[in-house]
């Protein structure tokens, strides 16, 4: 049909003639040809490579990531799954892990292709310089699919620790802490964690993660070694324990195992007292000796927490009791809110509801806001602010090389590193900015994209 009417439409205004027919139909085929590419090109529009940049190596340290002799590495960060990528016709190997794929590719690659079932295709061209072997760089795969909404697969969990220095294994993955804290980016789920140091008790655990908020974790480990503090009042008396003096008068053992200890008193070469003392894990003992007599007494280890297990964050929503009220505060007056797909007014809400999981939305002007699912529970008043009803939003993760940073975005607190801040507007830009008392504050302006989430790695530096 289209094939007639541009030939018509020539015949109209041309005299025909062979050589004059032959044009005809090259020209009406290659106009063929670019409206079959249309649907190809408007899919391959839906794979997007963004934030390009390599790695380097810190400063008169360690490098912190892998390189390989032979290949360039490629950190592709998405959370989709069915990539192909193609160099040519022939497939580049690929390491899969969390919310990542690593490209090993050739030395000097240009470009290669992005394959994808639901997303059609990109032939990518790296910026600037082809990619060395012995290189590692990074990128974000974004796939823009507006009626796919996104949704959180991974969350932050930050790890206190009693003592400092220990070695955490969460999963499979081996952790070495020297400063007391852990941030790390986990699936959300189920996970295992086993933390171990010298002299104390290895702790093993599980712990689960959900997309609502990062979990803060508070681990202290009990203490394998014991101490012994003894007072005699033979002032010139020499104390020894297990056959070994330890002092005149008064004296303190050092890091002992607990269990039994032989305790003596000698003067001289005479012994005047000579008793096995029982000293428990963790124990801090003090005895007053003399003569025939012992005056015990116990307490704790000075400075070292003796709390059992762990404490863990706790849920935000959670119990089963029934609420004092629950209310909704739309963008403004004019915009519909919506609960398990009824409108029940516009701008705010408030009402008793019965214990359960209600679907929580916003419409306005044909647009309807991002769906928030809701738990109600816990005996007192809910609130909910829900974000304006545009057809897009995408979230934001924030962390750092210092935990518990604030987090501001155009001047307003939204969260301490690491966070994942979500539902924000794609249209506007945002200053983001980290501080923490003693160190710079990082600065940078940020574009969010819709229906992904845009990870931020800032890095403070001490100083005013």
């Amino acid at each position: 049909m289209l094939y007639s009417y541009f030939k018509k439409a020539y015949l109209r205004t041309q005299n025909i003639g062979n050589h004059t027919s032959r044009g005809m139909n090259r020209l009406l085929h290659a106009i063929l040809c670019m409206l079959c590419l249309v649907p190809a090109l408007i899919s391959a529009q839906q794979i997007k490579v963004a934030d390009f940049a390599r790695l380097k190596q810190p400063l008169l340290h360690p490098r912190t990531y892998t390189v390989d002799k032979q290949f360039a590495l490629l950190d592709l960060y998405t959370q989709e799954k069915g990539f192909e990528f193609l160099i040519g016709k022939q497939p580049i190997p690929v390491q899969e892990g969390d919310g990542m794929v690593t490209l090993m590719l050739p030395d000097m690659t240009t470009f290669f292709t992005i394959k994808h079932p639901d997303y059609g295709q990109l032939a990518w061209k790296v910026p600037g310089s082809p990619l060395r072997r012995k290189k590692h760089y990074q990128a974000q795969l974004i796939t823009d699919s507006p009626d796919k909404e996104f949704s959180v697969s991974h969350q932050w969990a930050v790890f206190h620790l009693q003592p400092s220095q220990a070695i955490v294994t969460i999963d499979s993955t081996m952790h070495r802490i020297l400063s007391g804290q852990l941030q790390v980016l986990l699936p959300i789920g189920r996970h295992s964690i086993r933390v171990e140091t010298p002299f104390y008790e290895e702790l093993t655990d599980t712990f689960v993660l959900s997309d609502t908020s990062r979990l803060d974790m508070h681990i202290s480990l009990h203490p394998l070694y014991s101490y012994l503090e003894v007072t005699s009042k033979v002032p010139d008396a020499e104390i020894r324990l297990n056959g070994n003096p330890i002092g005149k008068g008064k004296a303190r053992s050092g890091r002992i195992s607990p269990g039994i200890h032989e305790l003596a008193l000698y003067h001289g070469t005479l012994c005047i007292y000579r008793n096995p003392v029982t000293l428990a894990s963790g124990e801090r003992r003090t005895l007053s000796i003399g003569g025939e007599f012992a005056k015990n007494s116990n307490g704790d280890l000075p400075g070292i927490g003796t709390a059992a297990g762990h404490d863990a964050a706790t849920s935000l929503i959670a119990n089963d009791e029934q609420p004092d009220s629950f209310y909704i505060q739309a963008f403004d007056d004019s915009t519909e809110i919506w609960v398990n797909r009824e409108m029940v007014g516009h701008g705010s809400w408030k009402e008793l509801l019965e214990p359960g999981v209600y679907a929580v939305s916003t419409r306005k002007d044909g647009l309807e806001s991002r769906t928030q699912y809701v738990q109600v529970g816990g005996g007192s008043r809910q609130q909910v602010k829900m974000p304006t009803p545009y057809a897009s939003y995408g979230w934001l993760s924030v962390s750092c090389n210092v935990v518990d940073a604030q987090v501001w975005l155009d001047g307003k607190l939204a969260g301490s590193t690491p966070c994942i801040i979500p539902n924000l507007h794609i249209r506007k830009k945002y200053l983001l900015r980290i501080t923490k008392d003693g160190y710079k504050p990082y600065e940078r302006i940020i574009t969010i994209r819709g229906n992904d989430m845009l990870r931020i790695e800032g890095k403070l530096k001490t100083g005013n």
